[in-house]
């Protein structure tokens, strides 16, 4: 998103679903990115980024709401990594007694 607009526009698409869905937001989102929504029938859902269109892009003749948040797994990922090297690290060591 360049800094010439407030917000831009994402598709994006429920966990169930192939179906893209607009919505609009101001946080800086790239396709693949996880985002929440406030779903007109589910409330909050956690949906997936496919496109980022910049706002001048688009003109809908239709409401579009706001995504609500987005979701950093950078935390996440890296406790998964450290966790994994952890688990391969002990099971070496197991390995090395063995022998």
């Amino acid at each position: 998103m360049n800094d010439i607009n407030i917000f831009c526009y994402v598709k994006v698409a429920f966990p169930t679903g192939n179906r893209l869905y607009t919505y609009k937001t101001a946080y800086d989102v790239k396709p693949g990115d996880y985002v929440i929504i406030d779903s007109p029938f589910n409330g909050l859902v956690v949906v997936k980024v496919h496109k980022v269109i910049e706002a001048s892009e688009l003109n809908p003749n239709f409401e579009v709401k706001w995504v609500v948040q987005t979701i950093d797994t950078t935390h996440y990922a890296m406790l998964m990594k450290e966790e994994k090297n952890q688990v391969g690290s002990e099971a070496l060591k197991e390995i090395k007694k063995r022998l």
